[in-house]
């Protein structure tokens, strides 16, 4: 959504609307989200009630079976496709 302002701003008036809260998930971490969030956040707008960050540790070991299901998962084609889009890949 970050990318997309007019979407996420949508998103925040039906919230703001009917009065619910908002969590972000991301399998990144948290410090990563948390810049993401302050490059691209609507400066008028109060930040996200929770957010559930690094979701590939559970129980504060990491958890490596998600990995078997990226066998056939070609992610330099995807960060190349995503750049000619003008996404760049995360680094962390």
């Amino acid at each position: 959504m970050i990318g997309d302002p007019e979407a996420l701003e949508d998103l925040l008036a039906v919230l703001r609307a009917q009065a619910m809260p908002l969590a972000l998930n991301s399998s990144r971490p948290t410090a990563s989200v948390r810049r993401t969030l302050e490059a691209g956040w609507p400066t008028d707008t109060p930040p996200p009630d929770a957010l559930n960050t690094a979701l590939e540790y559970a129980l504060g070991a990491r958890d490596t079976e998600w990995q078997d299901s990226l066998g056939g998962w070609r992610g330099a084609e995807m960060d190349r496709v995503a750049g000619t889009l003008g996404f760049t890949a995360h680094t962390e």
